[in-house]
């Protein structure tokens, strides 16, 4: 079975690189060909207009996320839920607790 497992990670990452290479190779011949045939400086603006989009995406989004992920630790805090604070448990075991349970989160959610 791990052998089956480490096969197919292996099979994804390599897959993942060629699709990657790929759509890169692609995102840098297509421009040359028509859209900005003759016009560096369109394919600059260009790609500095993607990069500021990307940028601020990252940024709102980022900052989304963290805004509501404080504000439901904030108001389970306040109220007490969830399973660690259901449970009597040392300040070490909580840690360990809370580790333990986000760490198996994010692998079920991956």
């Amino acid at each position: 079975m791990d052998d089956a497992l480490l096969n197919v990670n292996q099979w994804r990452t390599i897959s993942s690189v060629a699709v990657l290479t790929l759509v890169l190779a692609w995102e840098s011949l297509v421009p040359f060909f028509t859209f900005f045939a003759g016009s560096t400086g369109e394919r600059v603006r260009h790609g500095l207009k993607n990069l500021a989009l990307g940028i601020a995406n990252s940024l709102l989004t980022g900052l989304g996320f963290a805004a509501l992920w404080w504000a439901t630790a904030q108001w389970a805090q306040a109220h007490e839920f969830g399973l660690l604070n259901w449970l009597t448990l040392t300040a070490w075991a909580r840690l360990a607790g809370a580790f333990l349970l986000f760490d198996a989160w994010m692998y079920w959610w991956h």
